[in-house]
């Protein structure tokens, strides 16, 4: 499954799921954002659990951002993103869970 994280009005961060697919590419591209940002520093916090609990590496993906994220999320480039309240294109974003 392609899986998102994005923070929505009241703050919070949404994992949220684009596209399913059986089985799960392994390494599990993750687009967070520069290296210096915020949004990777959350990918980075992520990266171990979500390792452990899907049993698949997760790769951390530079990026230019939300927008960026969205569209390789939607593409295919990537099977989470991290995506900031306002982002476009999110059609197709199935909401899974908020995160505080």
């Amino acid at each position: 499954a392609s899986i998102s994280l994005a923070p929505v009005a009241d703050g919070s961060i949404w994992v949220i799921s684009a596209i399913y697919r059986d089985p799960l590419p392994d390494p599990i591209r993750f687009a967070t954002a520069r290296e210096e940002g915020f949004f990777r520093r959350v990918g980075e916090a992520l990266k171990e659990p979500l390792e452990k609990h899907i049993d698949r590496s997760v790769d951390l993906l530079d990026t230019e951002g939300s927008v960026d994220n969205a569209e390789r999320l939607l593409s295919g480039d990537a099977e989470l993103a991290i995506l900031s309240e306002g982002t476009s294109p999110t059609k197709g974003l199935g909401w899974v869970v908020a995160l505080y």
